[in-house]
């Protein structure tokens, strides 16, 4: 089976106003115009075939409101619409389409991205690269439509989508208030 895994991302960390737009484009057109990109231009074969499988490699984020990184967190909400109409639109093509949205795993992304070191709930949550690939490998082989990695991230990213949207508003500006002081 012909299975595209669209796996590039950057990101970026701080107030959105204060970022350097070449930066900004730069990796929108990475997360969001290379996928869909690619997505175009491999399905037509694989709805031919009637058989094969994207694999969108996304975050938490794309579920998530997260103060400083909007514009990070913009592209993984826009992959997470993405993957779920398109899933829609090739049910009973034989094409197998899911999204990964981990959290916290060990590799180069924080670093790259000049995230700060993680905090506490980060470390708590935090899993091996290869631990990651195992469990978004065996939940895309089962078709399953999102998967978090991470029994306890996958348990409070459960929890997280049965709150009231209005409720994660609040928790997010209460956050985003004290990220404005930290950085005036």
């Amino acid at each position: 089976m012909d299975v595209l895994v669209n796996n590039a991302g950057a990101g970026l960390q701080g107030l959105y106003e204060k970022s350097e737009w070449h930066r900004v484009y730069g990796f929108i057109r990475l997360n969001v115009v290379a996928l869909a990109l690619l997505t175009r231009r491999l399905t037509p074969t694989m709805v031919a075939r009637r058989k094969g499988g994207i694999l969108n490699i996304s975050s938490g984020a794309g579920v998530a409101i997260m103060p400083g990184m909007a514009a990070y967190v913009g592209t993984k909400h826009f992959i997470t619409g993405f993957t779920e109409t398109l899933r829609a639109e090739l049910d009973d093509t034989g094409v197998v389409v899911s999204q990964a949205l981990p959290g916290p795993v060990e590799t180069g992304f924080d670093e790259a991205a000049k995230i700060g070191p993680p905090g506490l709930m980060d470390r708590f949550f935090r899993i091996s690269a290869a631990q990651c690939a195992r469990e978004v490998i065996r939940g895309f082989e089962r078709g399953r439509p999102m998967i978090f990695p991470g029994s306890a991230y996958g348990a409070v990213m459960a929890l997280q989508g049965t709150l009231p949207r209005a409720l994660q508003r609040r928790a997010a500006s209460s956050q985003a208030r004290r990220l404005r002081k930290r950085t005036a």
